[in-house]
């Protein structure tokens, strides 16, 4: 979401002091009980106004809610961890991840000391954080994360942290992929597909999801063919399961018709791509950042369909709407710089393929750091391209940046 500046303004912003003095006299004047039910009334009402995408009114309440806790039940009670998760969870959703690991971090910390390390929300608690540092680039901290919930489950007989332990397999395996790791990835995500089969069946939408994360690995070995057997056995199950216009469809569609124009299959994978831009449109509107990543997928059908003009008016869609929605330096945007450098690099046009990758290698170097291994796909981009530019003391210092951010 874009972030406005009221949103920007509520980020910083402490409950104020009215909301201080009313919950410091709600414990004094009411019985703890009663201030437990107020607690638990407002943190309900902070859930629903999140699922109704109210991201702001969400993150006022949530701030009192906090003070609430903090005050009435003292900082290491296990309701002030829960009003932290919640708060970073909002953080999230409105773009402040440093504020939302911050926040995700103090809960953490109170949940485990008041419940233990393996209670249902420490588990809970430790994958929200995880998801923040991926959002962040911080893959090592994330994979790190995931790897001590999976550690700490791996005995454990409860169905319900059994299922935890398979959603914790699951995103180590995309951070693995994040991390350029597919073999592994690959591994993790069976893992997961084999424990959600066996708690909830196939019909379980982590299942679905496991199955796909399968394939993303497998096409990132290029092993297009297993990727596609994949999606023909999962894309209708995911139907069966999600209904025909759910948004993760969209997802799995959009990466369908990536396989399949590796593939060469372009008819089928021009249907795929139409499907998923209209569960898209359909429900987050024409507008939608989701359409990033999805044009950005789809420019490489159109340049084998109908050429480079047309994949590069693709392109200008996608790094329009990454402009208006997330600014000239968001990783959504360096995405789209990569796209044009690639496409550049096809047509020979290296002058142009370098403005880009070095546009790419500026925002990636901000906001990841010169030793993340996103930052060195880019190194290796440019590697390539200085190569094909007689560059090559300028390719053997990209390769040599490269090397140096491999995990």
């Amino acid at each position: 979401m874009l972030r406005s500046a009221a949103a920007i303004a509520l980020i910083f912003a402490s409950p104020p002091v009215w909301a201080k003095k009313a919950a410091s006299a709600a414990c004094k004047l009411e019985k703890r009980q009663t201030a437990a039910s107020q607690w638990t009334r407002d943190f309900t009402k902070i859930s629903a106004l999140y699922a109704d995408g109210k991201y702001l009114d969400a993150l006022a309440l949530a701030r009192i809610n906090l003070d609430f806790a903090q005050i009435c039940f003292g900082q290491s009670d296990a309701r002030v961890g829960s009003s932290l998760n919640s708060l970073g969870a909002v953080l999230y959703e409105i773009g402040d991840f440093k504020e939302s690991e911050s926040a995700y971090y103090q809960a953490l910390s109170v949940l485990k000391s008041a419940l233990g390390p393996t209670h249902n929300r420490v588990m809970a608690s430790s994958n929200n954080l995880a998801a923040t540092l991926r959002s962040r680039g911080k893959f090592a901290e994330a994979k790190a994360l995931y790897q001590s919930v999976i550690s700490n489950l791996q005995d454990n007989t409860n169905s319900e942290l059994q299922f935890r332990l398979a959603a914790a397999y699951n995103n180590l395996a995309l951070v693995q992929m994040d991390q350029g790791l597919a073999e592994e990835a690959l591994y993790s995500a069976g893992k997961a597909v084999l424990l959600f089969e066996a708690l909830r069946g196939r019909k379980e939408p982590r299942y679905v999801n496991a199955r796909m994360v399968q394939s993303y690995a497998l096409a990132h070995l290029e092993r297009y063919q297993e990727a596609e057997k994949i999606h023909a056995d999962v894309i209708p199950l995911a139907i069966t399961v999600l209904g025909e216009s759910h948004a993760d469809l969209s997802h799995y569609l959009s990466a369908n018709g990536s396989v399949l124009t590796e593939l060469d299959r372009l008819n089928e994978a021009q249907l795929a791509y139409t499907r998923a831009e209209a569960i898209i449109i359909a429900q987050f509107g024409a507008d939608s950042p989701n359409l990033i990543d999805h044009w950005l997928r789809r420019s490489e059908l159109e340049f084998k369909i109908n050429g480079a003009d047309k994949a590069r008016a693709m392109l200008d869609r996608a790094f329009a709407l990454s402009i208006s929605t997330y600014g000239r330096d968001a990783l959504q945007t360096s995405d789209v710089h990569l796209a044009y450098g690639k496409l550049f690099v096809i047509q020979s046009n290296f002058a142009e393929a370098e403005v880009h990758f070095l546009k790419a290698k500026a925002i990636a170097e901000a906001v990841y750091g010169e030793g993340a291994y996103a930052t060195g796909d880019v190194y290796f981009l440019l590697a390539g391209l200085y190569e094909k530019m007689g560059r090559t003391k300028d390719a053997a210092m990209m390769k040599q940046k490269d090397l140096s951010t491999m995990p």
